[in-house]
């Protein structure tokens, strides 16, 4: 999809249009060549420094969200022609930038200001583009007319962006201070002015589900409480949350936290409309403490369940500690249970340590027989973590996962050792599809995942070496204060010798599963040979149209 390339011994060359400078090494790409430049290393840096504003997106080819977002970024991009360069970066080519920025996921967007990068953190649509960038540069507050006021918040809250509305008579002091907030808050929302003989603060939620007053500045007028003001009622008292807005939602300063709302898929519009008063007055008495939203469970099926734990509807999920793992709280229950007392009586047991911790969990094992334990969730602190006379090498995996398949009949090997030396020590198991870790010292992001957690400790080490007897082993007797750890022989408990034994336990793998993996061999080797065939064909008729030349 390029349509120019300027080719490395070119000189630089200014297109009004596009504010900025063209550099070798830079691209014009998309249906609209002048609208989104593609940027490599070389020219990266000339370009951000020739804009005052950039917004660049790191993208990887491959990337699906990347695909969607690529016409609504284009479109963004010619509305704002002239204003804001539009620029995207193959990260998985530019591998130095994308190191450089950190980039860990795609897309990842920034923008940067006067060279100087800022985290983008909109929505992924044209208008979302356009208003987040109205919000973010330019004066910190807008200005416009009494007339014009209402047709301008209209036009903001069909970008889902809330407005904080000042009216009051020009160079009045109030101006000063809500500029002054603006200026470090401008994620809350856009502020707006208009000249008026009284001075009123208005928060304008945009249209919902559940109906909500506009909050309006009440006490006296103090630099600190206006602060207070809007950022406690930036949020409304009871909102969807959505991947839009739940950033803004984590990044709360004044909140403690979150209550989920969490309703029957199939019912969601009537139970919302059942409990929303339940919940707005209780919401009231929480206000600036915890922000209470509702949760789309259509939409959001799978994080309802995995994420929050919700089995059951209605749920409730008070979740604390946002800015680290978010420690969650649960409450059930039948819908006419549901009342001001009782949600008001969940909360209060949670700040009084009466409600206990949710942690998504296979139910605990009645019976665990083989030398590898199965720990779950429910078990993890009391056979993990608080293991004071032994180790424990805890092996965190997947069902479906091929490294983890290839890995048991090793690790199993491993606990027939240490059982048959009765080491103290531990070797166990759990499945991290269906538990979460109950701590944050134990994070996974991928399979397979394994710990050593020394005797009395708490303190998880993450295991780096090779995944064979032999290095699971070393790695142990390496990190054991314990000196029956330590003094483990490296003799494998059955077989004529380590080698012979993991040999024999790879036959039996691919006994299993070998007849799988030839037949995929095969099928590829079959693809192979038509392509060859195809190439030879393509490369005898280029021979001939090249003899013709």
């Amino acid at each position: 999809d390029v349509l120019c390339f300027v080719p490395s011994g070119c000189k630089p060359w200014r297109d009004p249009q596009l504010m900025g400078w063209l550099l070798p090494g830079l691209l014009i790409a998309g249906a609209a060549a002048e609208s989104v430049v593609v940027l490599s290393t070389a020219a990266f840096d000339d370009a951000i420094a020739s804009n005052d504003l950039t917004l660049v997106e790191f993208y990887a080819p491959w990337c699906g969200h990347c695909k969607q977002l690529a016409p609504e970024f284009e479109k963004a991009a010619e509305e704002l022609l002239g204003k804001v360069l539009f620029a995207k970066v193959d990260a998985t080519i530019e591998t130095k930038l994308a190191e450089r920025f950190d980039i860990q996921g795609y897309p990842t967007i920034k923008l940067f200001r006067n060279t100087e990068p800022e985290d983008y953190d909109g929505g992924r649509t044209k208008d979302d583009f356009i208003g987040w960038l109205d919000a973010n540069t330019g004066p910190a507050i807008k200005e416009t007319t009494q007339a014009d006021l209402p047709a301008f918040i209209e036009s903001k809250h069909a970008q889902s962006r809330v407005v904080i509305s000042l009216q009051s008579p020009a160079h009045a002091n109030e101006i000063h201070d809500l500029r002054a907030v603006a200026e470090k808050h401008r994620k809350v929302g856009i502020y707006v002015w208009t000249e008026a003989p009284a001075v009123s603060l208005v928060v304008h939620h945009p249209p919902s589900a559940v109906p909500v007053e506009q909050p309006k500045f009440q006490g006296p007028w103090t630099p600190e409480a206006l602060l207070h003001f809007v950022l406690v009622e930036q949020f409304p008292p009871f909102g969807e949350i959505t991947t839009d807005n739940y950033d803004r939602y984590n990044e709360d300063t004044k909140s403690l936290g979150l209550l989920w709302a969490c309703f029957d898929p199939e019912t969601l519009k009537e139970d919302l409309k059942q409990h929303q008063e339940t919940l707005l007055a209780v919401s009231k008495q929480y206000r600036g403490v915890y922000n209470f939203v509702w949760l789309d469970t259509n939409n959001y099926a799978d994080h309802a369940k995995t994420y929050l734990g919700c089995e059951t509807y209605p749920t409730l999920v008070l979740q604390v500690e946002l800015k680290t793992k978010g420690t969650k709280y649960l409450w059930h229950g039948k819908p006419e249970e549901m009342t001001v007392a009782a949600v008001t009586e969940f909360i209060e047991g949670v700040r009084s340590g009466k409600v206990d911790v949710h942690v998504r969990s296979e139910p605990i094992p009645t019976t665990n027989p083989g030398p590898v334990r199965k720990v779950v969730a429910r078990t993890f602190d009391r056979e993990v973590l608080s293991e004071k006379e032994k180790d424990v090498l805890i092996f965190i995996y997947a069902p479906w996962c091929g490294h983890c398949k290839a890995l048991f009949p090793i690790y199993e090997h491993l606990a027939e050792h240490v059982e048959t030396a009765q080491a103290p020590l531990v070797i166990a198991k759990m499945d991290g599809t269906e538990n979460e870790s109950p701590t944050e010292d134990f994070e996974w992001t991928g399979f397979p995942a394994i710990f050593f957690v020394p005797a009395g400790s708490g303190t998880p080490l993450k295991f780096t070496g090779d995944r064979t007897f032999f290095g699971l082993l070393s790695f142990m007797k390496q990190h054991s204060k314990l000196p029956r750890v330590q003094q483990l022989t490296d003799a494998p408990a059955k077989g004529s010798g380590g080698e012979y034994d993991e040999l024999k336990r790879f036959v039996e793998l691919w006994t299993t599963e070998g007849a799988t993996i030839v037949d995929q061999m095969r099928k590829l080797l079959v693809e192979n040979a038509d392509l060859k065939e195809k190439l030879a064909r393509s490369g005898a008729q280029a021979s001939v149209h090249a003899a013709e030349l």
